[in-house]
């Protein structure tokens, strides 16, 4: 009788709110962050197990006494396995205080959700460079523009000599010039999502063509190239900088197989005007990789020989 009086009287009042990142990679671990809250004037809340809802104690972490009035923050690492939007699972807090003779345990389910991105691999130059021999390397041209564009904050990467000293000086920050992309290098990333994957083999082929589109253009965006996604979902016009990488995996979280029945060959010649961008193509069907793709005019690339390392 004393321990399910104590264990009422001590779980009661407690309640949870938790923070994870807004977008995350696919099988790489991130952090969750959950609050407990003891609600009670003078009761504390004693041994405190939190986990995620209906997985084993092995990921768990323990809170030996919450104070009332008080909150307490715990951190717990998660990976989510697929690509797009998803809710994170919902929590479990627990506690079997004070006799381990009853446990009492509290479900928190708040539909917080993640968009997972696909992984960015990092790509060697000489990987890069190894590109023209399927005539998709872009063309040496001028590495930027030469017509203003905008002011922006710094990147690592950027050309030193864009920097615009005095209003770095006056923001206290390093901010460049952005210059008009007219005459900068440009490429063009075709991902033909044509072809259902039928095994788990295949799922994972699927997914490893995806983090080569993803790691071919974070390469060529890190090196001051414009750079276009074309998927059958949507079109990531030419565009440059740190936000044109998130506005790239964001659109390649959301790509799905897509039967070859529904596309014709040619489905990518709606994706816009792409005049002067050197075209690339990567094909989530491994039966393609490494034969004629866009009409023949390219090499499909095979995510095997470029992420050899993966």
């Amino acid at each position: 009788l004393l321990a399910i009086v104590v264990s009422n009287r001590s779980f009661r009042g407690l309640s949870l709110e938790r923070e994870a990142p807004d977008a995350v990679h696919r099988n790489e671990p991130f952090p969750v962050s959950v609050r407990i809250t003891n609600r009670k004037r003078i009761l504390p809340a004693a041994s405190l197990t939190l986990s995620f809802a209906g997985e084993d104690a092995a990921s768990a972490v323990y809170l030996p006494i919450l104070a009332p009035k008080t909150s307490a923050t715990l951190r717990m690492e998660r990976t989510m396995a697929r690509r797009g939007v998803h809710a994170l699972p919902g929590q479990r807090l627990s506690s079997a205080f004070p006799m381990g003779l009853i446990e009492r345990s509290l479900a928190h389910v708040d539909g917080l959700e993640v968009v997972v991105y696909p992984r960015v691999h990092r790509i060697e130059r000489a990987a890069l460079e190894r590109l023209d021999d399927s005539g998709s390397r872009p063309r040496p041209t001028l590495a930027s523009g030469d017509e203003f564009y905008a002011l922006r904050e710094y990147v690592p990467g950027d050309d030193i000599r864009l920097i615009c000293w005095r209003v770095s000086a006056r923001l206290g920050e390093l901010i460049v010039r952005e210059l008009e992309p007219g005459s900068a290098r440009s490429i063009a990333i075709v991902l033909d999502s044509r072809g259902v994957p039928a095994t788990w083999e295949a799922e994972e082929r699927f997914e490893l063509a995806i983090e080569l589109a993803a790691s071919i253009a974070v390469a060529f965006l890190d090196r001051q190239y414009s750079v276009a996604l074309v998927t059958p979902q949507g079109t990531a016009p030419l565009g440059q900088g740190e936000g044109h990488v998130l506005r790239v995996l964001n659109l390649l979280a959301h790509v799905t197989p897509v039967a070859y029945e529904t596309l014709g060959d040619n489905w990518f010649l709606a994706s816009g005007d792409l005049a002067g961008a050197t075209r690339v193509c990567v094909s989530t069907d491994a039966a393609q990789w490494g034969g004629p793709g866009l009409g023949g005019s390219v090499r499909v690339l095979d995510p095997e020989e470029i992420l050899h390392a993966v």
